[in-house]
């Protein structure tokens, strides 16, 4: 039994729709995978600025307690100096660990280690100057480390490092909003159109 001219229309725009419904699910789930990968990707980039954090608060704890015992000379605040000082390693081994996979950081870290080292070593130099010789030493020994940018050099290390993880950030987060959208499109604008032997819009030959 032949097909009339309605009917052949009538299935073709079945077979079309039925078509376009499987291509759109194929990209649909496809987005969906790109888009779970990219969460973790983002989640992971959270947990590298809040680990940065972290360093740049016990930074500024150490530089609180070493002025506390400057000023005052109270042991309590010693006590404070040591523990932001068996702590500071331990977070910068944490953000190593989470910046592997990124060789510009890694190459940062390396600096900031150094950086870090210095200023604890700083820091304990006052301390001892504090307590040995007095006030007017200590003062003039933190006077040249302020100088020599050793109280900065680590916390600088350190915003330049949140501010590259930001901007991944805010690029990872553009493109999860709209890869979806350009998939789409180009699905329904040229993949659709081929699957019918039809040129996408614009994709004609010349006319002479």
């Amino acid at each position: 039994m032949r097909l009339g001219a309605i009917e052949r229309k009538i299935l073709a725009g079945f077979l079309l729709a039925l078509v376009i419904s499987l291509i759109v699910g194929f990209v649909l789930y496809r987005n969906a995978t790109r888009i779970i990968s990219t969460e973790r990707w983002v989640r992971h980039k959270d947990e590298v600025i809040e680990q940065v954090d972290k360093l740049v608060e016990s930074l500024i704890d150490l530089d609180a307690e070493q002025r506390g015992y400057f000023l005052t000379t109270n042991e309590t605040f010693l006590n404070r100096v040591g523990a932001a000082e068996r702590g500071i390693p331990e977070e910068l081994e944490k953000l190593q660990q989470l910046i592997a996979d990124n060789p510009v950081q890694q190459q940062r870290i390396a600096t900031l280690r150094s950086a870090l080292k210095t200023r604890l070593e700083s820091a304990n130099q006052v301390i001892d100057l504090r307590r040995t010789v007095g006030f007017d030493a200590a003062r003039a020994m933190l006077a040249d480390q302020l100088n020599k940018g050793y109280l900065d050099e680590s916390r600088n290390i350190l915003n330049r490092m949140k501010a590259e993880e930001g901007k991944q950030h805010r690029e990872d987060h553009r493109n999860r909003i709209w890869d979806p959208i350009r998939s789409i499109r180009f699905t329904l604008l040229v993949d659709a159109p081929r699957c019918f032997g039809a040129a996408p819009s614009g994709s004609g030959p010349a006319q002479e």
